[in-house]
């Protein structure tokens, strides 16, 4: 095909031409796969699920009896107070389920604001629910803060790129 337009000169007709070359490309292709199956073996094709997971978020292995010495993040989260749990949920309403971060504007206007939030933060990253992340970490706007919620407890998609940010905070 020329780089000309055609003999009518017409634009229109020019790019008509180029869609049905383009689905006759796209129709006489070649779309086998080829595997090499070395002899004794068999190899079977199977078409997997669409996932239906959408909104939903996976959570780390829960403790199935009192036994069991790991706490799941529930067991965690009993532990520490109701204004931990309020800013625990402010944090969550924040989360990338993709990197597992928590992008938070400050959530205080005064010292004494700033004094109670960091207390109970303090609650969430003692019962290792979450922990800070520096901003020589990550980018981050100014009066932003950075969470990563312990990627044990609620499962991001980058998750082992998550669990090694999380192993390198103190």
């Amino acid at each position: 095909m020329s780089d000309q337009p055609t003999s009518t000169g017409s634009a229109e007709q020019a790019l008509q031409e180029v869609c049905a070359t383009l689905r006759h490309v796209n129709d006489t292709m070649d779309t086998r796969a080829y595997i090499h199956v070395p002899a004794g073996h068999r190899a079977s094709v199977v078409q997997t699920p669409k996932s239906d997971w959408k909104g939903f978020q996976a959570i780390g292995l829960m403790r199935d009896n009192a036994m069991r010495a790991e706490m799941d993040i529930f067991d965690r989260l009993e532990q520490v107070s109701n204004k931990a749990i309020h800013y625990f949920n402010q944090i969550k309403v924040h989360y990338d389920r993709e990197t597992g971060l928590a992008r938070l504007p400050k959530p205080y206007e005064n010292k004494n604001q700033q004094v109670v939030f960091s207390r109970h933060l303090k609650e969430l990253i003692e019962q290792q629910i979450l922990k800070k992340v520096p901003s020589h970490l990550v980018h981050r706007k100014r009066g932003e803060l950075v969470f990563i919620i312990n990627p044990e407890f609620i499962k991001c998609f980058q998750y082992a790129q998550a669990k090694m940010l999380w192993k390198t905070l103190p």
